[in-house]
């Protein structure tokens, strides 16, 4: 049994595979987590692992696993890879970095590749190897990724997610309200009647919009790519992409137990 553990911006997000298939999943606030401090400019600093509610948290619901991997988009404390290893003294713990053995080559170039946007190629190419791939990853932020066939990693694309769209348009001007509902606008032109729905279909539409042309232009280029949809925001937009798409939510967290596997059984 494998923990993944995944440290967004907003979530952790825990999954327990047994071999390839994932068998359960946790999402928890880091203020459960870590004990944190806030900096002047309101960001949180997280300084100690809360070991009490996670030894709770993994006893009461019965949380066991051989090996691990951990990886973050934040600064978590130095005392959790302890809390983890402690927990499996013989297991392998990892942290997931650019340093990090990956069985798919990578031509990225520079030194700010992301985890999650490297997990995501590899847990596409584990389900579809030797195809070529395009990965849209929506969440906070809409990432594309493209993988050829010959499963090289190629780089792709970052854009702003829907909640951080809807956000910037109020925290950058007067007046604009704030809109955060996933509702269906009853609009088949798709044209706004009122500030809500303008704004509600200007970031929506824009986003489909962004999706197809990003499909369309890479089905053109690589022909019998295969396009892939993942996320949290992936369902919501799943029915508005108008070209044929495999979803799955969870490509980072199967990439992450690719990799993890891949350097249990690759550690010579």
């Amino acid at each position: 049994m494998n923990l993944v553990i995944d440290f967004g911006n907003s979530l952790a997000k825990l999954y327990l595979f047994d071999n390839e298939s994932i068998v359960r999943q946790f999402r928890l606030e880091y203020p459960l987590f870590f004990e944190y401090e806030n900096t002047s400019d309101s960001k949180k600093v997280f300084v100690k692992t809360n070991s009490f509610f996670l030894s709770s948290f993994f006893a009461n619901n019965s949380i066991s696993f051989k090996n691990a991997i951990i990886s973050s988009v934040i600064d978590f404390p130095n005392d959790f890879f302890e809390f983890i290893q402690n927990l499996i003294p013989n297991g392998k713990v990892l942290i997931m970095n650019l340093e990090t053995k990956i069985p798919i080559q990578n031509h990225y170039k520079g030194k700010h590749l992301g985890n999650d946007r490297l997990a995501v190629a590899v847990g596409g190419n584990w389900l579809f190897s030797n195809r070529n791939l395009l990965i849209i990853d929506a969440g906070s932020a809409i990432t594309y990724e493209f993988i050829s066939q010959k499963n090289d990693y190629l780089g792709g694309n970052i854009s702003a997610g829907m909640q951080m769209r809807f956000k910037a348009l109020n925290f950058f001007t007067n007046k604009l309200p704030l809109v955060s509902e996933k509702i269906e606008i009853l609009d088949s032109n798709k044209i706004g009647y009122d500030t809500f729905s303008a704004i509600y279909n200007g970031v929506v539409e824009g986003i489909v919009y962004e999706m197809n042309g990003y499909i369309e232009k890479t089905l053109v280029q690589f022909g019998n790519a295969k396009i892939l949809l993942t996320g949290g925001d992936s369902f919501f937009f799943e029915k508005k992409i108008k070209n044929c798409i495999f979803v799955n939510p969870n490509l980072v967290a199967i990439g992450l137990n690719r990799i993890l596997n891949y350097n249990i059984y690759n550690s010579f």
